[in-house]
């Protein structure tokens, strides 16, 4: 299996660009984080495409160009995950969904010099979760699929505009329920990601990581891996982490691996961690399966 790594990792990117007490975009080299993660051992990287906007020039013609070279000295393999802040393509506002389409569409454009193998797509967003929380049970599956059908709406628009393989997008698994994910995609031809640490904390509905696995695996095209928990409080409220390292939550790793062998995946699966953890979670992965990681 290849394992990968998002490599964008905020807080460093942060402190680069404001070192010394001043501001400069510059500091921060997409193609050199790529080059150290590459260097470490990861043969596949995930482009963060928020970074166009949150980090002005870091995907600039140059730097593209850049991460071309490098892709094809280092040989490795790439996705990239689609805008996400402030984008909602499952609103019942049109024009708000027309923009987030724009903003995916043009960040497809911006990239598909590099050939990426999949873009990641969150369907739905921040405005669909919180709508899927709402505390009325009797109604919460007809918001739920109405949101899904203005979500539907804008994959299709997305397809058009770019004219991308539909396989070639890959709808996340979010805080949205997993079957009317899979069922977007099964009515677009999109593929599908697995976000293992959004399962186990609950974001996609009470089911199990294994039984989310066979849902998707029909059209699997990448995972992002990393654990996750769900436990109740005191005050009978959620407490959820996720992105945390590999045997710090609830994940069955050897159940998990077992898992993928069975359904046939074999990569990329993109550690959503710091590189540290990334590395540590790689290497209980080796422990326990030396056999499976490429």
């Amino acid at each position: 299996m290849r394992f990968g790594l998002t490599v964008l990792d905020f807080p460093t990117a942060l402190g680069s660009i404001f070192e010394s007490g001043s501001i400069d975009f510059s500091r921060f080299s997409y193609p050199q984080v790529i080059r150290e993660a590459v260097t470490a051992g990861f043969k596949h990287i995930e482009l963060t495409l928020d970074a166009t906007h949150a980090l002005p020039g870091s995907l600039s013609p140059e730097r593209i160009k850049e991460i071309s070279e490098l892709k094809h000295d280092l040989a490795f393999t790439l996705s990239a995950h689609l805008p996400l802040w402030a984008v909602e393509p499952a609103c019942f506002n049109e024009r708000i969904r027309e923009a987030s389409v724009l903003t995916c569409a043009d960040a497809i454009a911006q990239t598909e010099e590099l050939r990426p193998l999949y873009y990641v797509f969150h369907s739905s967003g921040a405005l669909a979760a919180e709508f899927s929380r709402l505390p009325f049970p009797d109604y919460n599956p007809m918001i739920n699929a109405a949101m899904a059908s203005f979500a539907l709406k804008s994959i299709r628009e997305l397809l058009e505009k770019t004219k991308i393989e539909s396989k070639r997008i890959g709808l996340e698994s979010v805080e949205f329920p997993l079957e009317l994910t899979a069922t977007m995609a099964e009515e677009t031809g999109c593929s599908l990601v697995l976000d293992t640490g959004h399962v186990l904390a609950g974001y996609s509905g009470r089911i199990p990581l294994l039984d989310a696995v066979k849902v998707f695996a029909p059209r699997l095209i990448g995972i992002h891996l990393h654990d996750g928990s769900r436990r109740i409080g005191s005050d009978g409220s959620p407490i959820v982490k996720d992105h945390i390292a590999l045997g710090k939550g609830d994940m069955n790793i050897r159940d998990l691996l077992e898992e993928l062998h069975q359904v046939g995946f074999k990569g990329p699966a993109v550690f959503e961690l710091s590189r540290k953890d990334a590395l540590a979670s790689l290497e209980v992965i080796r422990h326990m399966r030396p056999d499976i990681v490429e």
